[in-house]
């Protein structure tokens, strides 16, 4: 299913989207879906997703400091990183495993870093030791 062929508004079209990346069997299969959709992914800030908007402003809330370091799990196109800078949080970092939606969390420029990776305990992020980092993850 193409994400631009469905009705945003139809709770059971959005959820075929979401059964296939659920029906994925390893880590390869789910980056490529999301390679797949990843295109048309944003279309969804245009219809009531207020997720990126509602975890803005939490961070606010428990993280003050606009200059912490933020890594942003999952970032995927970077909506949540687009509404984290939209608030004043410069120094976002971002990780995904799908290569295309990172593409287009670069365009919108908010990321100092981007990596493509899968996010566990062996993957390697290539900060200095005791470097501190706010971890963020919405939707992941």
């Amino acid at each position: 299913m193409d994400l631009k062929t469905i009705n945003i508004t139809d709770p059971c079209e959005v959820q075929t989207v979401f059964d296939n990346l659920l029906d994925c069997r390893n880590r390869e299969d789910l980056a490529k879906q999301y390679d797949k959709i990843a295109p048309d992914y944003d279309m969804v800030a245009d219809g009531n997703y207020f997720g990126p908007a509602e975890t803005a402003a939490k961070l606010q809330e428990i993280e003050p400091n606009k200059n912490a370091c933020i890594l942003d799990v999952g970032c995927g196109t970077g909506l949540v990183g687009k509404a984290v800078w939209n608030v004043g949080y410069l120094n976002l970092y971002g990780i995904d495993m799908s290569e295309i939606s990172l593409n287009i969390a670069s365009e919108k420029g908010v990321y100092s870093k981007l990596i493509n990776a899968t996010f566990g305990p062996e993957t390697p992020l290539n900060y200095r030791d005791e470097s501190e980092h706010d971890l963020l993850s919405k939707d992941t």
